[in-house]
């Protein structure tokens, strides 16, 4: 492979390395040779509006069904209420609605401010009040839960809505259904994934029993993931952090790619053609299935596996 000139550079970023025709060329040789060890590398990529779906389903909706004896883990039907509810949040209304009902639940995680409580839930009694049928269905999902998750239930919530500790978790167990370690796990320390370390540490800890649960598609989350550090550092001491950057970078450009041009054609089908594709280990994208069956989901329930962890770090305490 043609490399880059490392000792050029003080780091490379893919933000300034793909503004040149030249790099280019070479960002595809990057992709091209990881793709031809998929052993080796993986992404995992996420709908950021679905996966803001995606947690009001696990952090607002299943602990009302909980509560109410259903088990929203059973046959993926978590997976399929959030297929339904980015469908048809545009659906019965359009994509500008959705947007702003959802950015209602984002201040409303984030801040944990009565303020943002009371507006989420005034919006959707608002919604409910000016709609009719399948609609008033729809939000009623949403709006349920107010009747018992009260102000103090938000305010003590954690760090809901940065997706890296769930792509690292989705990366470790692919990792470790692979291999059997023991990892010693780098990451960016910029990244915000960094204030929930220590939830990646008690889930990734080498500590923990041995038990093997189905994940996604044919795969299998075996525990202990078996990962003995994890260091963050940055990308000019540690160079897997600038593949690392490069890897994410164009699979943001490829994923995004629409008839807006995020970027160019040509680009894009050179990236095709270079196997990126090959390199995907998980997704969290929206999808019209929504029946255990279409998801793959028959008989999978999770909250065997949520179960265990819970057990598992109550066990081994602070």
């Amino acid at each position: 492979m043609d490399q880059f000139n490392i000792e050029k550079y003080n780091e490379l970023k893919y933000t300034k390395l793909k503004r040149n025709q030249r790099h280019i060329n070479k960002i595809v040789e990057i992709i091209r040779t990881l793709a031809q060890c998929q052993t080796r590398s993986g992404i995992w990529i996420a709908h950021k509006e679905f996966a803001l779906v995606a947690f009001v389903v696990e952090f607002w909706i299943e602990p009302y069904a909980k509560y109410n004896g259903m088990n929203l883990y059973k046959n993926g039907e978590n997976h399929g209420l959030t297929n339904f509810l980015f469908m048809f949040l545009e659906y019965f209304w359009d994509r500008s609605f959705r947007y702003k009902l959802l950015s209602y639940f984002q201040d409303m995680f984030k801040t944990k401010t009565l303020d943002s409580y009371l507006k989420c839930r005034n919006f959707l009694e608002m919604t409910y009040r000016q709609s009719v049928g399948e609609q008033n269905e729809v939000i009623e999902f949403l709006l349920r839960p107010f009747v018992l998750l009260d102000y103090d239930y938000i305010k003590n919530l954690g760090d809901l809505l940065d997706l890296g500790v769930h792509g690292l978790i989705r990366i470790g167990h692919k990792w470790r259904s692979q291999n059997g370690g023991p990892f010693h796990v780098y990451h960016d320390r910029s990244s915000s994934m960094a204030k929930q370390k220590g939830i990646w540490d008690a889930i990734s800890s080498c500590h923990l029993d041995q038990a093997t649960f189905p994940g996604p598609g044919n795969g299998t989350h075996v525990f202990p993931m078996n990962v003995k550090t994890t260091e963050f550092g940055d990308s000019v001491s540690k160079k897997q952090i600038q593949i690392c950057d490069i890897l994410a970078g164009a699979a943001f450009d490829y994923y995004g790619y629409s008839d807006d041009k995020i970027i160019d054609k040509t680009y894009h089908d050179r990236l095709t053609e270079s196997g990126i594709g090959n390199l995907v280990w998980g997704v969290l994208w929206p999808s019209t299935n929504v029946t255990p069956d279409e998801l793959g989901k028959r008989g999978w329930d999770l909250s065997v596996e949520i179960d265990w962890i819970n057990g598992q770090l109550q066990k081994r305490g602070p």
